[in-house]
């Protein structure tokens, strides 16, 4: 009996074989997206935190701190259209009418707490000592 060798097609091992490449490369792909929808959400959320503190920061310019008045710590507060943060202030006199301010912002996502420090220095307003004219006769 004779046998005749067909070449028109590929063996039940070449196509094993390459549906076990394509499920590896597959597999690495899509391992590799989740880690970077990760990535990504961090990213979000460290700019957000910067955008926050800096939010903050901006108030805090805004107010007219005058010399020889005691700042008290903020602690514990949230913001209003971010429920998944709060944010603690944190002041340090460094003399010289500067103030050293530590603004901490922490993020509740899945259970854990990310916190992230923001540190600047703003200097006190002094207030100008406003001179006494006298009427002239």
């Amino acid at each position: 009996m004779l046998h005749i060798k067909s070449i028109n097609g590929f063996t039940l091992i070449e196509i094993l074989m390459a549906l076990l490449v394509f499920i590896v490369a597959s597999v690495s792909i899509w391992a590799l997206y989740v880690a970077s929808l990760e990535v990504h959400k961090q990213a979000i959320d460290q700019e957000r935190m910067a955008w926050l503190a800096e939010s903050l920061l901006a108030e805090l310019r805004n107010v007219n701190v005058i010399t020889q008045v005691e700042l008290k710590p903020v602690q514990g507060q949230k913001l209003a259209y971010f429920p998944d943060y709060t944010y603690d202030i944190l002041f340090q006199d460094l003399g010289n009418d500067a103030v050293g301010i530590e603004i901490k912002i922490y993020n509740r996502r899945y259970g854990q707490v990310k916190p992230q420090s923001f540190y600047t220095v703003l200097y006190r307003y002094r207030q100008p000592k406003i001179p006494i004219y006298q009427e002239r006769e």
